[in-house]
C-alpha cells in the first residue's frame, strides 16, 4: 500500500473545488485554549451582494453557488467532517453518494501507515462511518470512489479497542441539499462576512472575532469565543508494570495511571485470576489513588499456576484497565529449605533443610545453621561462637548456653542423651525456630533413600561431589533439575580439593540454583575434618545403625552408606520435607 502524501491530499483538494460551480465555506468553532466544541450558529452577510442569511447547527457548512445561488441544488458527493471531533477511541462521519459505486475508505496515521481499511459497493444516499483507534493520535479518513477522493482530519485522545473502519447505511434519498445554500446571488471575489453564534442555556453569545474577506476558493473559518468548554469526563488511562519478585505465593506487580480523563481517580490497583481479563470482582490491591506509579503486592497464590493479571483505575465514569500480563508461580519451598528438590525413591521428592540441625539446651530450641558450611565442632577445637559464648559438642548438659550438632541415633526427643536408643524417634518432632516451627514436619532420610540419591538417582549432572565451600570441607549434592550451565564442577570423590568454591560461587551459582552441601563435621571423639557423618533413620541391629560417611585422607576418598556406629557416637544430622 502506497503511503498518502499531505502535498498530494491539498493538491487534489485544490484541483477538485477549482473543478466545481460552487464554492464551500466550513465553520469550526473553539475556545480561548484551542479546544473544539460544536458551533450552534453562523450569522452570514455579503456585502457585495447586499443579503444575509442565518445557518443553524448542523447546517453549519455554506455552498455558494456560481450561478444564481437561488433554490435547491443538486447535493455534490463528499465527507462531512467527523463528530465529535477532537473523539475518545469512536467517532463518526457522514458520507453522501451521489451514484451507486465501489467506494474504498481508508484511515491513515500522519505517517501515512494504512490503520485501518473498508472496500464495499455503497448505494446512492447516505453512510455513516464509524471509525474506531486504538490509541491517541491525529489520523486520516480517505474515502475513494469512481469519481472523487474526500479526507478528513480526525484527532482521538483516547486509548481502548482497535483500529477499525465500520459503516452503516440508510435507504437510498432524493439527492436534495443537506447543507445550507447561499440565500442571495454569488460571485468568486463577492466580499462576505461571518459571526459565530454558541447558545449559553438561553443567552446567544457572540464568537470574539468577525471575519470579513473576499471568498475565491473553499474556505475554512474558525470562530473564537470567550467560552470554557467544558471538560467530559472520559474513562482513566492507566498501563500495567512487569511483574516481578515471583515466588510459590506471592509477586509483585503495579501500574500508572497516565490520565484520570477529566475526574478524580479514587481507586487504583491489580485485579488477577487464573482466567482472562480480570476485574476488580476478582483478587485486588488498593494502591492509593490520583495520578502517577504505584506498586502491588499480590499474596495467597496458588504454587505453581498461571495468574492474568492486569492494572486498574477508576474515576467517576467507570473502571479502565490496563494490558494484561501472565506469570507463573514458583514451586513450593517450606520455610527453611534449599529451592532444590532431590528424588530419593523413584516415587519421592524432597527439600533438604538450610544447614545442619542444631540444638540449645538452655532454651530447649532446635535451627537450623545459618549457613550450610556451618558446623560447631568438638570441645576446644571448635571456634563457632553464639552471643559471646563458645560452642562445642563436649558440653552437653540440659543448662548449657551454646550449640550443639552431633547427636546419638535416634534420641530426637532427648537432644543431649548420650545412651544408644533402641527405638528410634526422629529428630524431626521438634518444632525448628527457622524452619516453620511446628513439630512433625521435617524428617531424616532412610538408608535406602540417601543410596538411592547418591548412588541410584537418574542424573545427568553427576549427582554428588567432593568440594572445599569457603574453606569447610564438604560433600555437594546437585539437585534433579541442575543444568552445566549453572555452574562447572569436577564430579569426583578422590579428594575435597578437586573443587575449591569461593563464598560469591557458591551463593550465586550453586545454592542459587538449590544445591546442598553436607560439611564434614567430624563427630564426637574426633575432631578431623577430614570425615562427614550424617545419621538415617535405619538401625542394623540391636547394636549399629546405618549412616552416611565421606571421608578424605592421602588423597584418596569414598562414599557411602554403611553400618556399624553405635552406643555413644555422636554424628550431625540433616533434615529434609517432603514435597507437599
Amino acid at each position: 500500500m502506497k503511503k498518502i502524501s499531505l502535498l498530494t491530499i491539498m493538491l487534489l483538494s485544490a484541483m477538485f473545488a477549482l473543478a466545481q460551480s460552487s464554492i464551500i465555506v466550513k465553520f469550526t468553532a473553539e475556545d480561548q485554549n484551542g479546544n473544539y466544541f460544536q458551533l450552534d450558529a453562523v450569522k452570514v452577510t455579503s456585502i457585495s451582494q447586499n443579503w444575509n442569511q442565518t445557518l443553524a447547527y448542523p447546517d453549519t457548512i455554506l455552498i455558494l453557488n456560481y450561478i444564481d445561488g437561488i433554490g435547491e441544488q443538486s447535493f455534490d458527493e463528499g465527507i462531512l467532517q467527523n463528530r465529535p471531533n477532537p473523539f475518545h477511541v469512536t467517532t463518526e462521519a457522514i458520507l453522501n453518494l451521489d451514484e451507486d459505486g465501489q467506494a474504498t475508505v481508508q484511515l491513515f496515521d500522519m505517517k501515512g501507515a494504512v490503520l485501518a481499511e473498508y472496500e464495499a459497493n455503497l448505494t446512492q444516499g447516505e453512510h455513516t462511518i464509524k471509525v474506531c483507534l486504538a490509541e491517541p493520535q491525529m489520523a486520516l479518513l480517505r474515502v475513494n470512489t469512481a469519481k472523487q477522493s474526500y479526507v478528513a482530519k480526525l484527532l482521538n485522545v483516547g486509548n481502548g479497542g482497535e483500529n477499525r473502519i465500520e459503516i452503516s447505511s440508510t435507504l437510498k434519498r432524493e439527492n436534495k441539499a443537506t447543507k445550507a445554500v447561499g440565500a442571495g446571488p454569488f460571485a468568486p471575489g463577492d466580499v462576505l462576512s461571518y459571526v459565530g453564534i454558541k447558545m449559553q442555556g438561553s443567552d446567544m453569545v457572540m464568537s470574539n472575532n468577525t471575519v470579513t474577506q473576499a471568498q475565491y476558493t473553499d474556505d475554512v473559518v474558525t470562530f473564537v469565543f470567550n467560552v470554557e468548554t467544558p471538560i467530559v469526563p472520559q474513562l482513566p488511562v492507566v498501563v500495567t508494570s512487569e511483574v516481578s519478585d515471583i515466588t510459590y505465593s506471592t509477586a509483585v506487580c503495579g501500574g500508572e495511571v497516565l490520565s484520570d480523563g477529566g475526574a478524580e481517580v479514587v481507586a487504583r490497583g491489580v485485579c488477577w485470576s487464573t482466567t482472562q481479563n480480570p476485574t476488580t470482582s476478582d483478587s485486588h490491591t488498593t494502591d492509593g489513588v490520583g495520578l502517577g506509579e504505584f506498586v502491588s503486592d499480590l499474596s495467597n497464590l496458588a504454587a505453581e499456576t498461571q495468574y492474568h493479571v492486569r492494572a486498574f483505575a477508576t474515576n467517576s465514569v467507570g473502571t479502565a484497565y490496563g494490558d494484561e500480563k501472565l506469570f507463573t508461580t514458583g514451586v513450593y519451598v517450606p520455610e527453611g529449605a534449599i529451592n532444590g528438590l532431590f528424588s530419593v525413591s523413584d516415587t519421592t521428592k524432597v527439600y533438604f533443610s538450610r544447614g545442619n540441625l542444631q540444638y540449645q539446651a538452655s532454651t530447649n530450641t532446635c535451627r537450623f545453621a545459618e549457613n550450610q558450611w556451618n558446623y560447631v565442632g568438638r570441645g576446644n577445637a571448635g571456634n563457632v561462637y553464639e552471643n559471646g559464648i563458645k560452642c562445642n559438642n563436649d558440653s552437653i548438659s540440659s543448662t548449657y548456653d551454646g550449640w550443639i550438632d552431633l547427636f546419638v541415633w535416634g534420641k530426637g526427643n532427648n537432644l543431649t542423651s548420650i545412651t544408644w536408643s533402641n527405638t528410634f524417634t526422629d529428630w524431626g518432632v521438634n518444632p525448628i525456630s527457622n524452619g516453620g516451627n511446628v513439630a512433625n514436619i521435617w524428617r531424616t532420610l532412610s538408608g535406602g533413600e540417601w543410596y538411592y540419591l547418591l548412588f541410584t538417582r537418574p542424573t545427568t549432572s553427576g549427582g554428588s561431589t567432593m568440594a572445599v565451600v569457603n574453606g569447610v570441607k564438604g560433600l555437594i549434592i546437585l539437585p534433579d533439575d541442575w543444568n552445566t550451565s549453572y555452574y562447572t564442577l569436577n564430579n569426583s570423590w578422590s579428594s575435597f580439593y578437586s573443587n575449591e568454591i569461593t563464598l560469591s560461587d557458591w551463593e550465586n551459582h550453586l545454592e542459587a540454583h538449590g544445591a546442598v552441601f553436607l560439611p564434614a563435621a567430624g563427630k564426637n571423639g574426633s575432631d578431623s575434618d577430614n570425615f562427614g557423618f550424617y545419621w538415617t533413620r535405619n538401625r542394623y541391629n540391636s547394636d549399629y545403625a546405618i549412616y552416611l560417611i565421606f571421608r578424605n585422607y592421602s588423597n584418596s576418598g569414598d562414599v557411602m552408606v554403611t553400618d556399624g556406629a553405635g552406643s555413644g557416637i555422636r554424628f550431625s544430622v540433616r533434615l529434609v520435607h517432603n514435597i507437599e
